[in-house]
């Protein structure tokens, strides 16, 4: 590899730019510098959210921002893509049209999808921190802003042929601590918490209803999903809460509904909801339904 970088939006100076790069040599490219998109092929790959792989470059091309080359120079531009949105490119210079094979650029793609999803995931929870999307105390989105990114991540699992997991996650309540509205916050906060860790960051985490948490497992199956609630629900059982100088601990039901065909995403609701009922009644087990 002669040379990478990645170009992205600066909404600030609302302008392209390189945002970082490696190079073995100097050649009229650095960081910070302008990349206009419309008359360069890295602007192709970011206006299609396409990868793009260009050899033999012809004197005059602009393939970032520089129009020389070294020969043989070959350029391989993978979009930091979304399902609704281009969020920038990676450039690779690469000195042998078989320096990259065939399943090299597959992987490439896939790893340019989620770093769009990584970059979108951060954008939204930027735009939630200045607004009124979140709960106060445990600072996750409300139910409007999940069941909008549900919707979301519903169309581009849709469009993408992806896989994706609904769960739903209840605390059960127990008479020890019911109505106690101080410990019941407090340990609300503690399962959120222990949500959170578990999940990537792309992962959704908001409210569905009182005492109970939606989550959307990006690209998990059915099985994958299971084998992930079973390890939170085990992680929360065995997790001693304090409050106050004293020790709670609590359990959780869970409801995991796996993204097939369903129609809607109120039928992948609907689905989830109905395993959460079915754990719920079998007390504190986790049900998959499909």
């Amino acid at each position: 590899c002669r040379a990478c970088g990645v170009v992205m939006s600066s909404e600030e100076k609302s302008q392209w730019l390189v945002a970082s790069m490696r190079a073995n040599d100097k050649r009229g490219l650095d960081t910070g510098q302008v990349v206009a998109i419309n008359d360069s092929l890295i602007g192709q790959a970011i206006s299609t959210g396409e990868l793009r792989q260009y050899k033999d470059l012809h004197s005059g091309t602009v393939a970032v921002c520089s129009t020389e080359y070294p020969e043989g120079s070959v350029y391989t531009f993978i979009p930091l893509v979304t399902a609704t949105r281009c969020y920038g490119a990676v450039f690779i210079e690469n000195s042998s049209p078989t320096s990259l094979a065939e399943q090299d650029l597959k992987i490439l793609e896939l790893v340019g999808r989620i770093g769009g999803d990584i970059l979108e995931q951060t954008r939204v929870n930027q735009l939630l921190e200045g607004h009124s999307m979140v709960e106060e105390n445990t600072g996750i989105p409300n139910r409007h802003t999940f069941e909008a990114r549900l919707s979301e991540e519903y169309a581009r699992a849709t469009d993408h042929e992806m896989t994706m997991s609904l769960a739903l996650i209840k605390i059960d309540q127990y008479g020890t601590y019911a109505g106690n509205v101080v410990v019941e916050q407090c340990i609300e906060e503690a399962v959120v918490e222990m949500i959170r860790g578990s999940l990537r960051v792309y992962d959704v985490l908001g409210r569905f209803d009182d005492n109970c948490f939606g989550i959307i497992l990006v690209r998990k199956n059915g099985q994958e999903a299971r084998l992930w609630a079973e390890q939170v629900r085990n992680h929360v059982a065995t997790t001693r809460i304090p409050v106050h100088g004293k020790d709670y601990t609590v359990t959780v039901s869970i409801g995991v509904s796996e993204y097939t065909t369903q129609p809607s995403v109120q039928e992948l609701y609907v689905d989830a909801q109905e395993a959460l009922k079915h754990a719920s009644a079998k007390a504190n087990n986790v049900s998959l339904f499909s």
